[in-house]
């Protein structure tokens, strides 16, 4: 900013100020006040334009001026441009501008109903009798007790609700089952059959009424004193018909003769491996059975059992487990039907069947 006159004496002298008539205010004839700013602890005077602008010097840079609230020649021009957009309303407002946006109304109103359709007017007031024809047309509800007073000949219509009813319609064809509940304690169930007989599913508890006869009473009694004679205390007696037979016959299961065998068969197998295989092929008819025993110099173990036999890997086909020197005694009637299978190749099993 340039320097303007430096005042030297804060004192101003009406001398001076009457020389310098531009500080003097004609209008008012006093002296006005002159804009000061202060500098280096000096006064200066503030210089204008010959618009009264007040003059500025910006010797380097930029001056950023907040027009907040300034009224600008841009925001002037706005407002002309809002105020030219605004078109008066000169007639009445229509009932749709009316509703779009509620218009709050102080004070009274007065509002003109025009022709009211359905009020309760005198005009729309019942004064007569309803006929017959409108009272069927619009069926009126009635509480309380309505007495009638007929006259003459009244036909009434009325239709029968036939639910449960025993017409002819809900009778049942010949031949069809019924079934009856009756709960208990409730009263006896009549039945009319017309002389013919009743077939009963089930359990009849019958009360005894007079005497009852058995059609097989005489042939129960005789077959009860038959077995009554045949006891002697509490041992049945039995007669032997006839001699019994010499030789060897059989008394009933006493099998006597067989008790003993007359024959026997016997061998060994001393290649039983990790497969199963058949102890032996020879088929011989037992009588009581097989022997089998594991040779005392086996390093395995051997499992007897059917042809699928396993050596203890499954639970549901593992055979029998012998070790060096032990015997199993199995009830077959042939040897052939064993088979064995063993931990370790080139095991020996013998057998004996009678």
């Amino acid at each position: 900013m340039a320097k303007p006159d430096r005042q030297q004496s804060p004192e101003i002298r009406r001398s001076e100020q009457a020389v310098q008539n531009w500080s003097f205010d004609e209008v008012y004839k006093v002296l006005s006040t002159v804009g000061l700013a202060e500098y280096a602890n000096a006064l200066y005077r503030l210089q204008a334009d010959s618009d009264g602008n007040l003059k500025v010097n910006i010797a380097s840079g930029t001056v950023d001026v907040d027009t907040t609230g300034l009224a600008t020649e841009t925001k002037q021009d706005d407002i002309i441009t809002e105020l030219q957009t605004i078109v008066p309303q000169t007639d009445a407002l229509t009932d749709t501008q009316l509703r779009a946006t509620p218009v709050s109304v102080s004070g009274t109103v007065t509002a003109n109903l025009g022709t009211l359709n359905g009020a309760a007017t005198a005009a729309n007031q019942q004064t007569d009798a309803l006929t017959d024809t409108e009272l069927r047309a619009t069926p009126v509800p009635v509480s309380g007790t309505v007495t009638a007073t007929p006259t003459g000949t009244q036909n009434v219509d009325v239709t029968a609700n036939t639910i449960g009813l025993a017409t002819a319609a809900n009778q049942l064809p010949d031949g069809h089952n019924v079934t009856v509940d009756n709960g208990i304690g409730a009263a006896a169930v009549p039945i009319q059959d017309g002389g013919n007989s009743i077939t009963v599913d089930g359990t009849v508890a019958a009360t005894q009424s007079g005497t009852w006869t058995e059609a097989n009473s005489a042939a129960i009694k005789t077959a009860v004193e038959t077995i009554d004679n045949a006891i002697s205390g509490s041992e049945m007696q039995v007669d032997v018909v006839g001699a019994l037979p010499a030789g060897t016959n059989n008394i009933g299961d006493v099998d006597v003769a067989s008790a003993v065998s007359s024959s026997l068969d016997h061998g060994s197998n001393r290649d039983i491996d990790t497969t199963a295989e058949q102890i032996t092929s020879t088929s011989f008819a037992c009588k009581f059975g097989v022997t089998v025993k594991a040779d005392i110099t086996n390093t395995g173990i051997i499992y007897v059992g059917n042809s699928d036999v396993t050596a203890g890997t499954t639970a549901s086909t593992d055979g029998f487990p012998l070790s060096a020197g032990e015997t199993l005694t199995l009830e077959v009637n042939n040897p052939n039907l064993l088979y064995a299978i063993a931990s370790a190749n080139n095991q020996i099993i013998y057998w004996t069947a009678v």
